[in-house]
């Protein structure tokens, strides 16, 4: 009689532990809106986290290479920028935005011709981003 009560226990156990795994368990969308809301409040290391995470969750997400290179570039990291823009890019080649803010950061690190480059794709995609 002891294995069985000791078989069930464990079994219970064994339950309640995945049960609590999946009900922790968090989408990449998840950690790319608390990536968002740490952004919005200055916490770029926790935003680039946060996006670092959501990407591992779902690595075909451009928004979330967008948004980190967005927080990486607030956080000072103009190079770390320019390459999860440049990926989101590769994802998502309609993305002015993504064209716009990678034209920021490679004016910041020096490379006015790269800048130039995107800030004219970005116009292509759409005319009304030069208005800012």
């Amino acid at each position: 009689m002891k294995t069985t009560k000791s078989t069930f226990t464990a079994l219970i156990m064994a339950s309640s532990t995945l049960l609590c795994q999946f009900l922790s368990a968090q989408t990449s969308a998840d950690y790319f809106n608390r990536g968002n809301e740490k952004g919005r409040l200055g916490d770029f290391e926790g935003a680039i986290s946060d996006f670092t995470r959501a990407i591992q969750l779902n690595p075909k997400a451009p928004y979330a290479y967008h948004n980190r290179g967005v927080a990486k570039k607030d956080f000072g990291d103009d190079k770390g920028a320019i390459s999860d823009y440049s990926r989101a890019i590769e994802l998502d080649p309609k993305d002015a935005k993504a064209y716009y803010y990678r034209g920021n950061a490679k004016t910041s690190i020096g490379d006015t011709l790269g800048g130039m480059l995107d800030f004219n794709q970005a116009i292509a995609l759409a005319p009304k981003i030069a208005g800012g």
